[in-house]
């Protein structure tokens, strides 16, 4: 439930002066789940065990909340500045979750503005890049219509937080053709080197720094795609990531590639049908190829997910498939199914439980687990792309909109 707060306008001093008319809403979400987590080691190679054998490491158990959403604090402020324009601002104050492995305030809370004139909105400051980011198409694996994250697409994209900071964003208005919609959108966000000055030799205090610079690039990002609706029967998209290198670095041989280059495309295909009333089946593709510490890195992964609501109890299973070439050309297969319920007891309080179970087929080589992990806040790009642990997961709560 969200609160909404009206400031009308007011007649000025000045004959004729019209104000715009300004509407402030507050909301959030609280989840007091918990999740319960059972790990094994990675599986592997070593001490002479075959492929996809454990090496027979420690399990672990660890229980945190937040097993079904981030808790959060929204604030969403808008004003009508004419009836064409219209300016507004975006903050979201989240609290991290089990998934991030985040506890506390995150540092990449949604702090946006935008405004909208005539056929297209352009967005400023901290936002999802729009792999992430839906505005005419539905998040295709939510196993129901509220943001409920305790099924979803699981190892499929654990390499990408679309969150980033310096971005500009801007969507077009629907273009609408009976059932038919379609719209485009795009993003540029201000890469880490650009952010500091290493792209260049601006802030250099040596000569050495300055010349070690200059063979930098800025890690600059674009994203550009696609959504499309037919009525309320179907919906989807396609979108395109591209992070530029953001270091070249100096050759160390002639076509040898420096250790220090980090770049990334990322392209995301994904649909939702719902063929009857109560039933949603959803469906994306990823590819994901890159260079990571100047480590050649490629995944394919895909999703779907099944949601049936009967009134207010709703059931969801997901199963995910990723296909991970690492630098090495060694192959690590994963895959997940996910299964989960939730039943509103109200508009605004659900309970819910999950479960879902990772298995890899192997990690083998040193160099598999490379990835280039993309985090718009994070100081370049993050070489770890995530542990190939055979993991289960049970989680179980109450989440509270407001």
């Amino acid at each position: 439930m969200q609160k909404k707060l009206i400031a009308v306008a007011v007649a000025g001093l000045m004959s004729g002066a019209v104000f715009a008319q300004t509407s402030v809403t507050v909301g959030g979400k609280f989840d007091a789940g918990y999740q319960f987590k059972h790990t094994q080691n990675t599986d592997t190679s070593s001490v002479g065990l075959p492929y996809g054998k454990s090496d027979g490491g420690k399990t672990t158990e660890t229980q945190a909340d937040g097993g079904g959403a981030t808790t959060r604090v929204t604030v969403q402020a808008r004003e009508d500045i004419s009836p064409s324009i219209k300016a507004g601002v975006d903050y979201d104050i989240r609290f991290g979750n089990v998934h991030e492995g985040k506890t506390g305030l995150t540092s990449n809370d949604k702090k946006a503005m935008f405004i909208t004139v005539p056929g297209v909105t352009f967005q400023f400051g901290v936002a999802n890049l729009v792999s992430d980011d839906y505005k005419l198409a539905e998040k295709p694996y939510m196993v129901s219509p509220k943001d409920w994250e305790g099924v979803k697409t699981g190892i499929s994209r654990y390499r990408e937080e679309s969150l980033t900071n310096r971005s500009t964003s801007f969507w077009t208005a629907p273009l609408n053709a009976g059932p038919f919609g379609i719209i485009a959108k795009g993003t540029y966000a201000g890469g880490d080197n650009r952010k500091a000055g290493d792209n260049n030799d601006g802030n250099a205090t040596t000569i050495a720094t300055a010349e070690a610079n200059k063979s930098k690039k800025s890690g600059d990002v674009t994203v550009l795609g696609i959504e499309w609706k037919v009525g309320d029967i179907a919906n989807g998209g396609i979108d395109g990531t591209h992070r530029r290198n953001s270091d070249v670095g100096v050759a160390i041989a002639p076509g040898a590639i420096a250790t220090t280059e980090n770049g990334m495309i990322f392209t995301h295909t994904y649909i939702s049908v719902k063929p009857i009333a109560g039933l949603k089946i959803g469906a994306n593709w990823n590819t994901y190829k890159g260079r990571a510490a100047g480590v050649a890195f490629q995944e394919k992964n895909t999703n779907l997910v099944i949601n049936y609501t009967i009134g207010n109890l709703g059931l969801g299973i997901g199963i995910s498939h990723l296909n991970d070439v690492g630098g090495d050309l060694t192959k690590n297969n994963g895959r997940q199914i996910m299964t989960g319920a939730f039943y509103q007891l109200s508009k605004s309080t659900s309970v819910y439980l999950g479960y879902s179970k990772t298995d890899w087929d192997n990690n083998t080589g040193t160099l598999g687990v490379v990835g280039g992990k993309y985090q718009g806040t994070g100081a370049g790009f993050i070489t770890n792309g995530g542990a190939k642990n055979d993991e289960k997961f049970a989680r179980i709560g109450i989440l509270k909109d407001f």
